[in-house]
């Protein structure tokens, strides 16, 4: 990054699976391109110009051990996200600056965290949501980028209904710009 008044979006995609498990988990419909392309769209959404976010695909055993340490909970999860962003000082006079719905503040300048994606647990709930399994990543993606921009569903029912509805309403836009629509 050239510094916090660049423009610039940078997004990480990394595996941290088994190699037995990489090749059953990972399917060829949801590649690198669009998993930048995804975060680049929902950071657009939300008004970020500068960001570096790395999406981490793991599974049950990274992600448990990721929960247990960092958030005190001891269970399987399906998207983890970690701001990194330090005390970053938006340009925009504070008056200025607006605040979607459901999110409990304006992202800084520079947006910056990790997104951990369990894909053994994408796989698991797509048919609980009547997705496919890349239609269930993305929706994972999108849920790990809201939380960094400051949405939150484990605070009130109306802030969890908003997140809902936008993480709901990227992932269509999402859909739509991908060719062949659906996955």
């Amino acid at each position: 990054m050239s510094g916090a008044g660049s423009e610039t979006i940078s997004i990480g995609v990394h595996v941290d699976l088994p190699e037995d498990s990489a090749s059953s988990l990972l399917r060829p419909d949801l590649s690198t391109a669009d998993v930048d392309r995804l975060a680049r769209q929902v950071l657009a959404a939300e008004s970020v110009p500068a960001a570096e976010i790395d999406i981490v695909f793991c599974g049950d055993e990274r992600i448990t051990t990721l929960n247990r340490e960092w958030l005190d909970s001891d269970r399987v999860t399906d998207v983890i996200a970690f701001p990194l962003s330090a005390e970053a000082t938006d340009p925009a006079p504070a008056e200025d600056r607006t605040v979607s719905p459901g999110r409990s503040e304006t992202p800084p300048f520079l947006l910056e965290g990790e997104i951990y994606v369990n894909l053994e647990q994408a796989v698991r709930q797509a048919p609980e949501y009547g997705s496919g399994e890349t239609e269930e990543v993305a929706r994972l993606i999108v849920h790990g980028l809201l939380h960094l921009l400051g949405y939150t569903d484990i605070g009130t029912a109306t802030e969890a209904e908003a997140m809902k509805q936008r993480q709901e309403e990227l992932v269509r836009g999402w859909k739509g710009s991908v060719p062949g629509g659906e996955h």
